[in-house]
C-alpha cells in the first residue's frame, strides 16, 4: 500500500501543526524557567559594613576636655582649666559649659556655669564677667597630694596649722598647705553648737570632705 493512500497528506498536516505548537510551548517554557533559576542564583550584594561611623555621630573625644595638661587637676586658684580671674568668655573658649545657672547665697542670686572638667563637672561662679569661686563636688579632681572630694577630714587635720572653722553653715577645713582652697565637711553629726578642731580630729573616715571651694587667696 502506499504511504499516501495509508495516512493521507491532509491529515499528516493536521497532526503535526498541534505538535509544533505544542513543542513550541513546552521548549518556552523551560527557558523562562531556566532563566528563573539563573535569576535566583545571582549573588545578593553585601551589606554595608557595621563598623562605618554615622554621619554626625556624636563623639567626645573630639571635643574639649578642659584638663590642664600642666600639673595637678586641682589647684589653690584652679579645676583644670577654670580659673579664679578668668574671664567667663574664656572658659566657654576653651571648656564645655554644659549649663548657665544660679545660686542664692545669703539672699542674694549669685550667677554661675557649670562646666565640664575631664568626666567630672565643676560649678563656676561668676561676678564681673569673670570666675570669682569654683565649686568642685566630684572625687575626680585631684590636688598634687591627692585631696578633694572624699579625703577623711582628719587626714586633713593632721598637717601642720589645719583648722575647723565655721561659715555659712558648714563646718570647713582650712589648711596653710592649701590656703587658696576650703574643704566643706559632711556626714558630722548633727548637734547645736560647731564641733571643735580637736573633736573633728577624732572622728571616723565617715567625716571627710563633700566639697572643695577654689577661692584663690590665701
Amino acid at each position: 500500500m502506499d504511504v499516501g493512500d495509508a495516512f493521507p497528506l491532509h491529515r499528516l498536516r493536521r497532526v503535526a501543526l498541534p505538535l509544533g505548537l505544542a513543542l513550541g510551548a513546552i521548549i518556552a517554557c523551560a527557558d523562562a524557567d531556566r532563566a528563573d533559576t539563573d535569576a535566583l542564583r545571582q549573588p545578593e550584594p553585601e551589606p554595608a559594613s557595621s563598623e562605618a561611623a554615622a554621619p554626625g555621630a556624636p563623639g567626645r573625644a573630639d571635643g574639649p576636655t578642659c584638663l590642664d595638661p600642666s600639673g595637678p587637676q586641682l589647684t589653690d586658684a584652679s579645676a583644670g582649666l577654670v580659673r579664679i580671674g578668668a574671664t567667663e568668655s574664656s572658659v566657654r573658649a576653651e571648656c564645655n559649659v554644659v549649663a548657665d545657672t544660679a545660686l542664692m547665697l545669703e539672699g542674694d542670686v549669685q550667677p554661675a556655669i557649670l562646666v565640664e572638667v575631664g568626666t567630672d563637672t565643676v560649678l563656676a561662679e561668676i561676678v564681673d564677667a569673670r570666675v570669682w569661686r569654683i565649686r568642685v563636688r566630684s572625687p575626680g579632681l585631684r590636688t598634687a597630694d591627692s585631696v578633694g572630694v572624699g579625703t577623711p577630714a582628719r587626714q586633713l587635720l593632721a598637717a601642720p596649722g589645719a583648722n575647723v572653722v565655721w561659715g555659712e553653715g558648714n563646718h570647713v577645713v582650712v589648711t596653710p598647705e592649701h590656703c587658696g582652697l576650703s574643704f566643706l565637711l559632711t556626714a558630722l553629726p548633727p548637734r547645736a553648737r560647731p564641733w571643735s578642731t580637736a573633736e573633728v580630729a577624732e572622728m571616723p573616715d565617715s567625716v571627710r570632705v563633700g566639697e572643695v571651694l577654689v577661692i584663690g587667696s590665701c
